[in-house]
C-alpha cells in the first residue's frame, strides 16, 4: 500500500496512529 513511504514519510511518522488502523484493517 505505502510504495512511496519515501515521499511519505512525514506524512506516516505525522499519522501513525492512522497507519495502524489502516494495517490493522488490511490484515482482516
Amino acid at each position: 500500500v505505502w510504495r512511496h513511504g519515501a515521499t511519505c514519510t512525514h506524512i506516516l511518522e505525522g499519522h501513525t496512529g492512522a497507519i495502524a488502523s489502516v494495517s490493522i484493517v488490511d490484515a482482516k
